[in-house]
């Protein structure tokens, strides 16, 4: 299995520098005031009212005093949101505080465990380390499920899976990560052997002799096997009604002498039976 190391997530700080004029503050009046209605009403002679921007007025002549609201410059309204305001404009809401910017980073020390498998198995680890291993199992399913993971990546994954059912006690568990384990084809030949050794003892745990014999099978065809291996399956084929469990119980005669330790009398009566 790959090494992973994982990258310390890091702090960006953006702020004003220090020492820096804060904008400079613009005064904004309006450039003609309007005297007040009841001054108008009452002044002799014609009134003169003066309407919208400096630049282009409309002046209406007359005595009497108009129907509309006459509306004066106010504050200036604006879509514009905290991301459209940018430093140095006078409204940069940022100005005087700190903002803080996290990123996170994923990396393995094996090149074949890439960036988004390597982010899940971190976030499969801090699950398990929460103690939700639920979740912890459910995201490094989806590692192994997942089509365009390769197979170092389902390894990884996959013994990972095995040790949450080792810490759970749960055979189902260890069950489905040792068939994906097998199914890389990446184990060592060591390994690759107490992994079929392994599910075969779950099948015949859970009852399943059937399972259990094409697992011993498929164990004693990569190596010769212990005495004991050959005694279960002797016992198993029996129970099914093979004939080939007499032969089976013969070469577990014969590994068991060849190792120097006694043969039980039960090993043998299978035999003449």
């Amino acid at each position: 299995m790959s090494k992973l190391v994982w990258a310390v997530p890091c702090l960006i700080l953006a702020g004003t520098p220090l020492g820096a004029e804060p904008p400079a503050q613009v005064a904004v009046s309006s450039t003609a005031e309007e005297p007040p209605a009841d001054e108008a009403a009452q002044a002799p002679g014609q009134m003169i009212i003066v309407e919208g921007e400096a630049e282009r007025r409309k002046v209406i002549v007359g005595s009497r005093v108009p129907k509309r609201q006459i509306i004066q410059d106010g504050p200036i309204a604006t879509n514009t949101g905290v991301a459209g305001l940018v430093p140095g404009s006078g409204m940069d809401p940022f100005v005087g505080r700190t903002r803080t910017l996290r990123t996170n980073s994923c990396v393995s020390s094996g090149e074949s465990i890439r960036k988004p498998a390597a982010c899940l198995i971190v976030r499969a680890d801090e699950a398990l380390a929460d103690g939700d291993s639920e979740l912890s199992a459910g995201l490094l399913r989806t590692i192994i499920s997942d089509d365009s993971s390769n197979n170092h990546e389902r390894l990884a994954a996959a013994q990972r899976l095995h040790a949450i059912g080792d810490q759970l006690r749960d055979a189902d568990l260890r069950e489905q990560a040792l068939v994906q384990m097998l199914a890389t084809g990446l184990l060592a030949d060591t390994d690759t052997i107490a992994a079929h050794r392994s599910l075969a003892a779950i099948a015949i745990a859970n009852s399943e002799p059937e399972l259990a014999i094409a697992r011993l099978t498929s164990l004693l065809r990569i190596t010769p096997g212990r005495a004991q291996d050959w005694v279960n399956l002797a016992v198993l084929q029996r129970a099914a009604g093979e004939p080939a469990s007499r032969a089976s119980m013969q070469r577990a005669i014969e590994l068991q002498r060849a190792a120097g330790r006694p043969v039980a009398p039960g090993w043998e009566s299978f035999v003449d039976d």
